[in-house]
């Protein structure tokens, strides 16, 4: 299944509805580098956890959302609007949001929804210029550093028509963030944002339980040797969705290493993992196990290779779960 390029930057809260003409696993590539080299990541679209659409059978598959209470109202309310956002804006159009009783239900509750801040103060020795003496003198300065810390938890349920929960999952996190200065007052923080920031992330994985939802998935990048142009060229291409041309790239940068004197087996694997991260994130998982395959023999001791059979059968699952959740296909 052919795959569609992301714009970067990342997706806001609500998007525009997709075509279901774009393929279940959508992924899109950028290049970086992290602390332990160069890494490829692509965004990935997961499936739902409840499949709404085989509950629905032959009816639109529907989703409300309905009561939402606990230790906060506003917040309370909040979480469920942006729960609303989500499932009304999901990918792939199959499941539909209704104000009335839907195919599934979403009910929860936010048991924690608290902020609280402290400062401290620390005096150490300061050095100033002083303008009269026309020397850098020193004296005793006050350090004061504000600490803001929000906590929040949120749970939430998938009910069906006969009152069954199908499905649960909860969210609990907490985000800290800090200011400072010397002789003054560190600036304020905004803890009705902190809170907010968690929120979103709180409904974000709870849509998760009845609509598809993205992640990011990072791979490590190996150099290809005396074919670093044409593995360059190739992750130019990947980096635009362009899955073929960038196979031909990769492909080329193993014909040129093999024509060599003294081929580079570890040169030529790093070859054969970009043909096998094309197919991979293309949909064609037996044409990634076959590159794969090769990489492996080349490059046997190479810990990221050996892991990522196991990997491209969980996309290659995810990718059928997605189809039986009528999202995907041309």
């Amino acid at each position: 299944m052919r795959s569609r390029p992301i714009q970067t930057p990342p997706r806001p809260l609500v998007h525009s509805r997709l075509d279901l003409r774009f393929a279940a696993l959508v992924a899109a590539l950028a290049l970086g580098v992290s602390g332990c080299g160069e890494t490829v990541s692509f965004s990935v679209l997961r499936a739902a956890k409840v499949n709404v659409k085989g509950i629905a059978g032959n009816k639109d598959a529907t989703v409300s959302v309905g009561e939402w209470g606990g230790v906060d109202q506003a917040a309370a309310a909040d979480v469920k609007q942006r729960i609303v956002e989500l499932v009304t804006n999901a990918e792939g159009g199959v499941v539909k949001f209704s104000t009335s009783r839907g195919v599934v239900h979403v009910d929860g509750q936010v048991s924690e929804h608290a902020y609280t801040e402290n400062v401290t103060s620390t005096q150490s020795q300061c050095s100033r210029y002083n303008q009269d003496t026309k020397k850098t003198e020193s004296y005793t300065c006050t350090h004061r550093k504000r600490v803001g810390v929000a906590h929040v938890r949120i749970a939430a349920n998938v009910v069906d028509e006969s009152g069954k929960v199908v499905a649960s999952d909860s969210f609990s996190d907490k985000a800290e963030r800090a200011t400072s200065a010397t002789d003054g007052d560190p600036d304020a923080i905004d803890g009705e944002q902190v809170l907010a920031g968690l929120r979103a992330a709180g409904a974000a994985k709870l849509a998760a339980l009845v609509v598809p939802h993205r992640v990011q998935v990072t791979k490590k990048w190996f150099k290809c040797g005396d074919a670093s142009a044409q593995c360059e060229a190739g992750l130019l291409h990947l980096r635009s969705g362009n899955f073929a041309p960038a196979r031909e790239q990769f492909t080329k940068a193993v014909d040129l290493l093999r024509g060599q004197a003294k081929p580079d087996a570890e040169a030529i694997a790093a070859a054969w993992w970009g043909i096998t991260l094309s197919h991979e994130f293309d949909g064609n998982y037996a044409g990634a196990r076959v590159a794969l395959e090769e990489a492996i023999k080349l490059d046997p001791k190479n810990e990221t290779y050996a892991g990522e059979g196991k990997l491209i059968a969980e996309e290659e699952q995810n990718a059928q779960k997605l189809g039986k959740q009528g999202v995907g296909g041309d």
